[in-house]
């Protein structure tokens, strides 16, 4: 089984590699976890099992490399895929506002201004949660609902001092559900003086 020992069979790897009288606890585990490692990333393996449980060890080792490689490339193949068809979405989006600016002769510096906010709304989403991230708060109770909108806008709303030192927090809280996130470019007009909040 081992280096010196002949046929298929033979004493356990302590024993057969000299690990009893020869290394200490840290350099057996280490030798195990090689091991180890080495089945599991199919590498070279520097022992071999002989005993009847150390190649049940090695076989359900084996075995279990095969499906956790299996997950993790399906989940690598999900996401380059799910960033793929976010991209072509987006590349998409872009082509048909370029054309349909050229059709009508918008001007220039219009136009550059529409490309870059098209690019950081991507960015923006692509980088943070998004609305279908929201999506499982439908199948959430009322009262649940309500407080967890509230947790998440209170703390934007609680940056403004006016919301900061507002002393009735049912209003607040009335703000916090009808809020809803938005996106501005760099020199867009939020809010004008005479306009309904």
């Amino acid at each position: 089984g081992g280096p010196c020992e002949f046929g298929l069979a033979g004493s356990p790897w302590l024993y057969r590699y000299g690990f009893i009288d020869n290394y200490d606890v840290t350099t057996q585990y280490l030798a195990a976890l090689q091991f180890t490692a080495a089945l599991m990333t199919g590498g070279e393996v520097s022992m071999q099992a002989s005993t009847p449980l150390e190649r049940l060890f090695t076989i359900l080792v084996m075995i279990c490399s095969i499906f956790i490689s299996s997950v993790v490339v399906g989940q690598i193949l999900l996401i380059m895929d799910r960033q793929s068809e976010a991209s072509m979405a987006f590349d998409e989006q872009m082509q048909q506002s370029r054309e349909f600016m050229v059709a009508r002769r918008v001007p220039l510096n219009l136009q550059v201004r529409v490309y870059r906010y098209l690019e950081s709304q991507h960015r923006t989403q692509r980088d943070h949660s998004s609305s279908k991230d929201r999506d499982f708060m439908t199948h959430l109770s009322d009262w649940l609902q309500v407080e967890l909108i509230d947790h998440l806008n209170r703390a934007h709303l609680s940056r403004h001092p006016f919301f900061k030192e507002a002393a009735d927090r049912q209003a607040v809280r009335r703000i916090c559900l009808s809020a809803e996130p938005m996106l501005f470019a760099a020199g867009d007009v939020v809010v004008e003086e005479g306009h309904l909040a």
